[in-house]
């Protein structure tokens, strides 16, 4: 979102943006360098972190679309300018009627791929491919799923992080079928600030890599949220251990647990700049768990080396 922004910024500076965030995110990101014209708002962090901590995404989605929408109301009022348009992650599914109370244009912000937007319809119910979605929690998520997709319905605009060219068919069914205009504005991957400033924090994360050879580094990174139980986790950090390969790995909370299970080859951390670290001559393959943004990065890199070996 905030990349979306910087980009905004730099095609039309003469606009003011107000980026809304809660106390928690507001102390990772306050410090970070911005353009002018992008201001910080602050709501109280309602949110409990231990939903982030131990992987409780339903619970993170209730606390959400529970406890955020009426602080956002009242930060609407207090602000000194009127809004003119508001930019929304559609999981936020009360932005739409925050917006509609008050006759703001919304655009919904959809930040994964197209395709996975285009199964959020009713008939994904009915799809055989999809079993082990309806597994455990699954129903939950698809319900949540139809919620979002409804909710964007009833937005004005839907804009995309994806590439037309990459999923036309895709662009051209949702085109057909959304009466709101949709805007695929392409990646929002901040890889023309890389060489602006250099790394900050973790510099024995960067110092480890410089001393590792060139191309030797798989680089792990499943998601902000563990998705895998307890014995795919055991089988993986087994796999990885018996390997012998070097690797970086962002364990999030369960870092601790992989240090003592990976050996001395490797080096587990909590957080990295993963798109700094996926630039570093040393990483030589990433394990991802498929992410769109994560997708993004290695394709904007993979293109980038292309055009260098041209």
């Amino acid at each position: 979102m905030m990349n979306l922004c910087k980009l905004l910024s730099s095609k039309k500076p003469e606009i003011l943006i107000t980026f809304v965030v809660t106390e928690e995110w507001h102390s990772f990101m306050g410090s970070d360098q911005k353009p002018h014209n992008i201001r910080f708002a602050i709501v109280p962090n309602l949110i409990p972190s231990e939903l982030v901590r131990t992987n409780n995404f339903l619970g993170f989605v209730e606390a959400v679309n529970t406890k955020l929408e009426a602080p956002v109301e009242q930060l609407l009022d207090r602000l000194e300018q009127p809004v003119s348009a508001i930019v929304a992650d559609p999981c936020v599914v009360w932005a739409t009627r925050v917006v509609s109370r008050r006759n703001i244009p919304v655009a919904s912000l959809w930040p994964m791929s197209a395709s996975v937007f285009s199964w959020g319809d009713d008939e994904v119910i009915a799809d055989l491919d999809l079993p082990t979605v309806l597994n455990g929690d699954g129903l939950q998520i698809l319900k949540i799923d139809l919620e979002v997709v409804r909710s964007i319905y009833k937005a004005q605009y839907l804009v995309s992080s994806s590439v037309y060219e990459l999923e036309p068919q895709v662009f051209d069914n949702l085109k057909a079928k959304f009466a709101l205009p949709i805007y695929p504005f392409g990646p929002s991957i901040p890889y023309f600030e890389l060489s602006k400033s250099p790394p900050t924090n973790h510099n024995y994360l960067y110092n480890w890599l410089d001393s590792q050879p060139k191309h030797s580094v798989l680089y792990i990174s499943l998601g902000s949220f563990l998705s895998v139980s307890k014995a795919q986790m055991d089988e993986i950090v087994a796999g990885v251990q018996n390997s012998g390969a070097r690797f970086l790995w962002v364990g999030r909370g369960d870092a601790s647990k992989l240090k003592d299970g990976v050996g001395d080859k490797g080096l587990v951390v909590s957080w990295c700049d993963q798109l700094r670290v996926l630039c570093h001559d040393s990483i030589g393959g990433f394990w991802s768990h498929c992410g769109w943004n994560s997708t993004q990065k290695l394709f904007m890199l993979v293109f980038q080396f292309s055009l260098a070996l041209y």
